[in-house]
């Protein structure tokens, strides 16, 4: 790589990118201002998802893009997609009426919580970093990465053997007794770190063999399993690390971004037509979709993915939005605000393990689901209101932002935390994929999947570095690293 024999360094790009976050800072607090006097918030929906993206792009290739990858997805799942439900997938859109998938309450009660909610959790998030000590792009972050790099060249460790044990991990955390099947999904996260060192080690012997096989088992892992998300979304932040010192036009990265959105949209769709085609007891919205166009179209021919119907499950699957609106309907009409009692105890709940409070509440979004909306999800079927949803439920509108802006503070504050660490452990910056992914969609999920995550992920870390700190750049004997 062209990275590990030089800096790659553009004072032009980087000045360029110094000014943006200046401006991204006026221009969130312009648009701030704006949601409180306007009416028609669909020009400030498509400005500040423009914003985010384009903060996002200009910071590729040259840091971590973690931070904007959490602003992009909210904005995406709680702003954009859910406009288009309101323009386009209406009450009078035949599909949104059949499936009763149009959104539950009208656009200015949506946005005017919900606006101003993101907006100030984007700006806090995303806030340009000021001490050295803690950056995560530019010529101090491209050095340190460098050292990494360095250090790894001269150490024992064999990142194959991460793969190999990640990879086999995936198909025995099954078998563990249910309270360890979260450590085994663990080990299998570390196969990413294995991959990220593989990938910037140009030195290592059989690489190519071993990324061929690791992008190819995630390919079959996320058509005919339920892996998708963690491929998708590890690997938005393993890119961060791919294209660092690259020179890459903006353009380029937008048509990047279209062609890797194309293949991504295939690939979902083709693993719902897998699914659908390949069950026995076929039901649901995306399975009821792929009979219509089987029975309509006829099986012999080609299935166009980008038809309206597919492009209708795709909206779905990513309207967040559509959730959080039911639980503003729902509160306080229905049920009053409960100040805050079910996310203080979710919250606590992910601080104690499960074998000293075996009925503690669980991350995935069921029980979540039914206590902010007051509906039953039905089978295995499992979806959460998000964090955002919480926040009204819990404290109604005012409050309700001010929870986001903490949220944003919090997860800032230990993302920040953690690249401070990599200075004295230097290998910790390969583990940010393994310790921050489940962050990139938590919009998609509740409070305590982010606190779980965080501390659990954390945990675990700080478990290998104890047993194995030579797997983290510190010059001790460990059992864990092996000759190549």
């Amino acid at each position: 790589m062209q990275f590990q024999n030089e800096i790659v360094y553009n004072s032009n790009n980087a000045t360029l990118i110094n000014k943006l976050s200046n401006n991204f800072i006026f221009i969130q607090l312009c648009l701030l201002v704006l949601t409180a006097i306007v009416i028609d918030y669909a020009a400030l929906v498509v400005l500040e998802f423009i914003l985010v993206l384009i903060l996002a792009l200009n910071k590729l290739g040259n840091g971590i893009i973690l931070r904007e990858l959490i602003s992009f997805h909210a904005t995406l799942v709680l702003l954009f997609v859910p406009l288009m439900g309101y323009k386009f997938y209406t009450i009078n859109n035949p599909l949104s009426k059949v499936w009763v998938k149009y959104m539950p309450i009208d656009e200015v009660s949506y946005f005017q919580f919900v606006l101003p909610a993101i907006i100030i959790f984007n700006l806090l998030l995303c806030w340009p970093i000021s001490s050295k000590q803690c950056q995560d792009e530019g010529i101090f972050f491209q050095l340190r990465l460098k050292k990494s790099l360095e250090i790894l060249n001269s150490s024992k460790i064999n990142p194959k053997l991460f793969i190999i044990l990640g990879t086999l991990m995936y198909f025995l955390q099954s078998y563990l007794p249910v309270d360890f099947q979260y450590i085994g999904y663990l080990f299998f996260t570390s196969s990413f770190v294995g991959f990220l060192m593989l990938y910037l080690n140009s030195l290592e012997k059989y690489r190519l063999i071993f990324i061929t096989y690791f992008i190819l088992f995630l390919i079959y892992v996320s058509i005919l399993s339920s892996m998708f998300t963690i491929v998708v979304y590890m690997g938005m932040t393993i890119s961060s690390f791919i294209f660092i010192g690259s020179k890459i036009s903006f353009w380029r990265k937008i048509l990047m971004i279209i062609m890797v959105s194309s293949f991504l949209f295939t690939l979902q769709n083709l693993k719902i037509v897998l699914r659908s085609s390949s069950s026995s007891n076929i039901n649901g919205l995306t399975s009821a979709l792929y009979l219509n166009q089987m029975f309509t179209q006829g099986s012999g021919r080609e299935i166009n993915f980008f038809e309206s119907n597919y492009f209708f499950t795709s909206y779905v699957r990513s309207n967040q939005g559509f959730l959080v609106a039911k639980v503003i309907k729902y509160f306080p009409v229905a049920k009053e605000f409960d100040n805050g009692a079910y996310l203080g105890q979710a919250i606590f709940s992910s601080l104690i393990p499960r074998v000293f409070w075996p009925d503690k509440p669980k991350a995935g979004g069921r029980f979540t689901f039914e206590y902010f909306t007051g509906d039953k999800l039905v089978g295995n079927t499992s979806m959460n209101v998000s964090p955002l949803g919480e926040a009204y439920g819990s404290f109604g509108p005012g409050l309700g932002i001010l929870y986001m802006a903490l949220l944003a503070l919090f997860i800032r504050g230990v993302y920040l935390w953690f690249i401070s660490l990599t200075y004295t452990i230097p290998f910790l910056i390969f583990w940010f994929p393994v310790v921050f992914y489940q962050l990139t969609y938590s919009m998609e999920t509740d409070s305590l999947q982010i606190f779980n995550s965080l501390f659990k992920s954390g945990t675990f870390v700080f478990i290998l570095y104890v047993m194995s700190p030579s797997l983290f750049g510190i010059k001790r004997k460990s059992f864990l690293s092996l000759n190549n």
